[in-house]
């Protein structure tokens, strides 16, 4: 499958997240070409949209209440721990090696978007829209998916133990690389599931079966 990458400009420009916010809001602009390091984002702020910028160990756990768009941005070992990313779009956008337990992504857009070598614990994804996403060597346990319209959506050695799917189709979704010891899944959605023999086995517990030699 194919992500876009992020578009970023050699060198952004370092600048202070607290200054590129309130700077944003004063005059009504979108934050763009920036690099930040080691902040917290600050509370408040009821719309924002970042642009060709990069994140490095930054802080986003107090997002709440913030509709925010993300365009060709790198978050590079950030935490986002409990953020509430609600009716956000993101495009063309990295996650690398970032703390993201609990964090929800809620009524918004993913569209080639890329978590890699993530914490992702208890995350949800809530009536999303999932295009061109790929998430590699996370662990993912009782992650939840809810009512999520995905296509060209892939998962990479992936922990999913305890991970719910709930109203949504799964056909065309692969799972074989991604071991898990249980799913809570509904049993008329799993038609079209790719697994392997051992997770197909664990699934037919779903149905009630009882397997003998």
């Amino acid at each position: 499958m194919a992500v876009l990458p992020p578009e970023l400009t050699e060198k952004p420009e370092d600048r202070c997240l607290e200054d590129a916010v309130e700077d944003a809001l004063r005059f009504d602009e979108d934050i763009e070409n920036a690099s930040f390091y080691g902040e917290m984002l600050p509370e408040g702020a009821k719309q924002l949209e970042f642009r060709g910028c990069r994140f490095e160990k930054c802080d986003f756990s107090t997002l709440r209440d913030t509709r925010v768009s993300f365009v060709d941005c790198v978050f590079d070992h950030c935490d986002t721990s409990g953020a509430v990313m609600e009716k956000s779009a993101l495009q063309r956008v990295r996650f690398a090696g970032c703390r993201m337990t609990g964090c929800r992504f809620s009524e918004g857009t993913l569209m080639n978007v890329t978590f890699e070598d993530c914490q992702m614990d208890y995350v949800c994804f809530d009536k999303e829209k999932v295009q061109h996403v790929r998430i590699i060597r996370c662990t993912m346990k009782e992650s939840m998916w809810i009512e999520c319209r995905m296509s060209d959506f892939d998962m990479d050695e992936c922990r999913l133990d305890g991970s719910e799917f709930a109203r949504m189709p799964l056909k065309g979704l692969d799972l074989s690389r991604c071991p898990f010891s249980y799913l809570r899944v509904e049993v008329q959605s799993l038609r079209g599931l790719r697994v392997t023999r051992e997770q197909a086995m664990t699934l037919s517990l779903l149905l009630g079966l009882e397997i003998t030699d």
